[in-house]
């Protein structure tokens, strides 16, 4: 390796360029002392102006370092000034045959670096084995209130006032289940609904499926097990996911929605369908009074990128990274399924790998709406599924469907349709 090679990556490790460039100044014989190499280590004494001089040392193999002063971002100016002069003029390093005890014992552990990161991994797994077992145990108290629920029946528990529902979300939040509480409390505010029943039914089937996961937890593979930790309202920080393995393709973007998620907190989720994978993505972003988007989508347009997809035993939850200097463009819409049948086959060999999915994406082709008083859209053969109640544009729906078949992009949510985008 040529020593230009060898300090661009060493130059490369700089924590930033102010370090990078206070490093080059310190570079010489007047700061330099005691410096020596036997190859692939060198090593040396660096001073400062304030007369304080620091021990270090470079394995060039490696690349572990070792400084002794007392800054936390490493490597420092020291150890970068010690590490240019060489790859300015090896000569000036005299040459020994034997390297001194102190540099093999400084770097004969792992890197400092490597050293915290294993400390913090095992913070991140004690804290982890933590909040489990808060979970676990708020399961078994969730699981008490459902026996209870089930006793007093659905007409009685849809009668039950705040109080009552208030008590047990105080107690899965403090138990780290405060999706679940979010979930129920939902329930709650929307009692008065004609299809109440039917939307209880759904989330207590859910929650019992939740718990029985919980207390299995070692009998499952870990995707799953991050699935149960989501539903419960565990999040992974998108640095982590972004670090995990990517899916190169060109997104095309499906659906953009906004929604306010309390006073000073708006969320937009964005469905993206690989033009290639044909794997749908969903994008969930939030903006905290009124700040702007990290990135911009426009409904039927198509950008390249890498896509980095939440642990999960059917990957839905992802994040984007965007490849540089790439603009969105037009893009037609893809087809889609025949008919309602070989969508809900999907949906089943989507529901054996993922038991808790609550939303599942797709393309429906030739549809049409069915007069009733509930609207339902149908398919070329005749078969019917209901649009979501919680449907806002049913006018618009209304007028597209009087033009002739329709091909939808939309979500379902095991009981009605949602659609998101015509073509």
């Amino acid at each position: 390796m040529s020593l230009t090679h060898l300090w661009d990556r060493i130059g490369s490790l700089a924590p930033d360029p102010d370090t990078l460039e206070r490093s080059k100044r310190m570079a010489s014989p007047r700061y330099l002392q005691d410096s020596g190499a036997c190859l692939p280590f060198i090593w040396g004494k660096v001073s400062t102006s304030g007369a304080m001089v620091y021990q270090v040392c470079w394995n060039l193999e490696t690349l572990h370092h070792f400084s002794n002063s007392p800054v936390r971002a490493k490597p420092d100016k020291f150890l970068l000034a010690l590490a240019l002069a060489y790859t300015r003029q090896p000569g000036a390093f005299p040459k020994f045959q034997d390297t001194p005890d102190w540099v093999l014992k400084s770097l004969s552990g792992p890197s400092r670096k490597a050293s915290r990161e294993n400390e913090n991994k095992e913070i991140r797994d004690k804290n982890l084995l933590k909040r489990l077992a808060q979970m676990q145990e708020g399961c078994l108290q969730l699981t008490l209130w459902i026996e209870d629920a089930m006793r007093l029946g659905l007409v009685r528990l849809r009668e039950q006032g705040p109080d009552f529902w208030e008590a047990i979300g105080a107690r899965l939040t403090d138990y780290k289940l405060g999706a679940v509480a979010g979930r129920l409390q939902t329930l709650y505010h929307r009692r008065s609904e004609s299809d109440w029943t039917g939307r209880a039914t759904r989330l207590l089937g859910d929650l019992v499926l939740c718990c029985e996961g919980f207390s299995r937890w070692e009998e499952l593979q870990e995707p799953f097990q991050q699935d149960l930790l989501r539903y419960g309202g565990m999040s992974l920080r998108k640095e982590a996911v972004a670090a995990g393995p990517g899916l190169v393709d060109d997104w095309w973007v499906a659906s953009v929605e906004y929604r306010p998620m309390h006073t000073d907190l708006q969320g937009r989720f964005v469905w993206l369908l690989g033009s290639r994978s044909r794997q749908y993505a969903q994008l969930a972003d939030f903006s905290w009074r009124g700040s702007p988007w990290e990135e911009s989508y426009e409904v039927h347009t198509q950008r390249p990128g890498t896509m980095h997809f939440h642990p999960s035993a059917y990957p839905q939850r992802a994040v984007c990274v965007s490849q540089e200097n790439t603009r969105a463009v037009p893009a037609s819409f893809p087809q889609g399924m025949p008919d309602w049948k070989s969508f809900l086959s999907a949906y089943r060999e989507a529901l054996k790998q993922q038991m808790l999915l609550e939303e599942f994406p797709g393309i429906v082709e030739n549809l049409s709406l069915s007069s009733s008083e509930t609207l339902f859209l149908e398919d070329a053969k005749g078969m019917t599924l209901p649009v979501d109640g919680d449907y806002p544009d049913k006018w618009e729906l209304i007028a597209r469907g009087e033009s002739g078949p329709m091909r939808i992009f939309g979500t379902w949510n095991g009981q009605a349709f949602f659609p998101k985008s015509f073509g």
